[in-house]
Formats: C-alpha cells, structure tokens, sequence
C-alpha cells in the first residue's frame, strides 16, 4: 500500500472534472420514491450491510486524469484505476466523508444489466443531495476509490436526493456484487 493511501474500509466518491477516463460507461442514478420497484432480481440479491464504523465514504473534487499503462501516482492526491490505465488527481482540500449503510447487485427492470444500489445515512444523504445537484446538470463524474484505487467512475445523471444511488452499466454479475461489498467494508 502506497504511504498516502487511505486505510481498509475507507471508499472515495470524487467529482471528475475531466472527461474520458476510467470506466466511463457507468451512470449514477437517483432510485426513485416509489412503491413500484425500479429494479428487477433474476437471481436473489446478497444485502450488504455495513457493520458500525464500517462503509465510510470520503467525497472530493477530482482535478483531473491521464491515460498512465503502468498508472504510478507522483503525489499524495492522485489514484489509478482498478485496472491500472489512468492515473486521477483529488483535491485534498474537498473531502468529506459519507456513510454507505446498505448496498445490493442487482438486475436492471427489464434488461440484462446489472447494477449497485447504495443506501446513506442521513446526514450522509443531505451532504451527498447538494453534490449531486450541482452535478447533475453537467453529468459530471463521481470516482470511488477504495484502499487507494479508483474502483468506478460513474456519471451523476440526476440530483439523488433520498441516500439511495444506483450505479449501473459495464457491471457483471460478479464486477457488481464485487463492487457492493467493497462499499460497506
């Protein structure tokens, strides 16, 4: 582990202000209030919850990212992706921290795509409702960064302003129970 990488269990979510990097086909998404599910399960869902102290999430304003094959941060404030092809910068100054309490893989309403829906807390919820709404209207990107990786980068399609996301698209099975369980651990 790198000496300025964040210890186990910590994620980041973090604004992307540049374009075109990492897993760039992932959308975040409001789940709506609604008694009609949004979601549909073929297989049933494995529920995440988080144990006390446990799901911490840190949010920062991403300052950029380049394309790096061998991705080698040069600063404190930089990440690569879970695959090692680019390299994000984070503004240390931006972080806050969120708490993720709950977390399911699940299958999209009629399609084949899999997706993660993530539950906040309540103070977590409002922090994470006035990012979102500054984002929304540009689909600016949102990186989770898990031991020091960048784990997913999705795009903030809507203001999410009930602590339930939904991260989906590029997402397997596997890549998105994956992904659940990195978020509350």
């Amino acid at each position: 582990m790198r000496p300025w990488a964040r210890p186990v269990g910590a994620v980041l979510f973090a604004l992307v202000t540049a374009s075109g990097c990492g897993d760039n086909a992932e959308h975040l998404v409001s789940t709506p209030h609604s008694t009609q599910p949004t979601t549909t399960v073929t297989t049933g869902p494995t529920v995440h919850t988080a144990a006390p102290g446990a799901g911490e999430v840190d949010v920062g304003v991403v300052t950029g990212s380049v394309p790096d094959r061998s991705c080698t941060p040069q600063s404190p404030t930089q990440y690569c992706s879970a695959d090692d092809t680019t390299r994000y910068t984070l503004d240390p100054t931006s972080l806050e921290t969120l708490r993720v309490t709950k977390t399911e893989a699940l299958v999209v309403a009629g399609t084949d795509q899999w997706s993660v829906s993530i539950s906040l807390d309540g103070p977590s919820t409002t922090l994470f409702a006035t990012l979102t709404t500054r984002l929304a209207t540009s689909h600016q990107r949102l990186a989770l960064v898990k031991n020091g990786t960048v784990v997913t980068a999705p795009a903030v399609q809507t203001p999410i302003l009930d602590g339930r996301i939904q991260v989906s698209g590029n997402l397997t099975h596997q890549s998105a129970e994956r992904l659940a369980l990195m978020l509350v651990q």
